[in-house]
């Protein structure tokens, strides 16, 4: 109705119109991700909602178009389709030691155990575990978790601060909390940033029901350093303009920009090639703001499926 409307107004008066829709996403990034971890209530409000196929489905019914049966039939069709799809993508995947993905060996990371003699005393170690106990430091009693952040995971995380196993989440987790503690502060900006684009980071745990946060590493020590943590504005222009700007003001802190995917990146290249890379030489001025660029191969062809890092190569040579 909106593009009718504006095709008509313009067919009449031959002027430019502007459609501003309001929309929501329903699902997050990928199977393994859930928006509702880090915006509860508004996720509350949209599992509320019937989906667009349910109500276009009613409509037709209710015309006479197609009846239920045809309707049923049709998405069941739908259905099998994407699992012959999903089933035909798994086909050639081992499970040894690495994937063959795209004609590329990927090796596994290795299991990281805790040990005191890598520069960061066994203390410190142990501090965001014990930050990262069931309700150890919540906003409110009765902090409700999302299913997410349900106390097994606290609890693994509390376990891999004493027995090892650390897998990659919690990996940046301890790396941020011993620097916190030895008084650097660190800010992170990104978008989806604080839950991580592949689920991995859960920096900050939401109440399911008020959305109250809630964020172990402010509760190391009481002369801890600052973290600071953002879910940005989907600008990487913008976002990495702003950080480039504090990184040269704050050179004390750890200051890092995430590409929600890398390749991402191509939006905030006019920032990395007017100011990071050429700032020194121009203007005497130095940054030392640290890129994120995550990426995965997914089957999702040249988007998402490489940070690229051969211009950053090329930069610095």
């Amino acid at each position: 109705m909106p593009r009718r409307l504006a095709f008509e107004y313009r067919e009449a008066f031959g002027r430019d119109v502007i459609v501003d829709m309001v929309c929501y996403r329903r699902r997050g990034h990928n199977e393994g991700d859930d928006p509702s971890m880090t915006q509860p209530r508004m996720y509350d409000l949209i599992e509320a909602k019937r989906s667009v196929r349910h109500l276009y489905t009613e409509a037709l019914i209710r015309r006479g178009d197609i009846t239920e049966a045809e309707a049923e039939a049709v998405s069941q069709d739908y259905l099998a389709q994407l699992e012959r799809v999903f089933l035909e993508t798994r086909e050639g995947f081992t499970g040894t030691d690495t994937e063959s993905i795209s004609g590329l060996e990927l090796p596994r990371l290795p299991v990281v155990r805790c040990r005191g003699d890598g520069g960061v005393a066994d203390g410190r170690l142990a501090k965001p575990g014990r930050a990262h106990r069931p309700c150890a430091h919540a906003p409110a009693r009765g902090f409700r978790r999302s299913p997410q952040g349900s106390p097994s995971l606290l609890e693994r995380r509390e376990a891999m601060s004493r027995e090892g196993g650390i897998d990659w989440g919690y990996g940046e987790i301890l790396a941020f909390g011993s620097l916190l503690q030895e008084g650097v502060p660190v800010r992170i900006a990104g978008q989806d940033a604080r839950r991580g684009t592949f689920v991995q980071r859960h920096a900050v745990f939401h109440d399911r029901a008020t959305g109250a946060e809630w964020t172990p590493l402010q509760y190391l020590a009481s002369d801890q350093a600052r973290l600071h943590i953002y879910d940005s504005s989907l600008s990487e222009y913008a976002c990495l303009g702003f950080e480039y700007g504090y990184s040269v003001e704050r050179p004390d802190a750890l200051t890092l920009w995430e590409a929600q995917f890398g390749d991402f990146v191509n939006g905030a290249q006019t920032i990395i090639d007017e100011f990071i890379s050429s700032a020194e030489q121009k203007w005497g001025q130095s940054s030392s703001v640290v890129l994120l660029l995550p990426h995965g191969y997914e089957g999702q062809g040249p988007d998402h499926s490489s940070a690229r890092p051969e211009r950053f190569l090329q930069a610095v040579c």
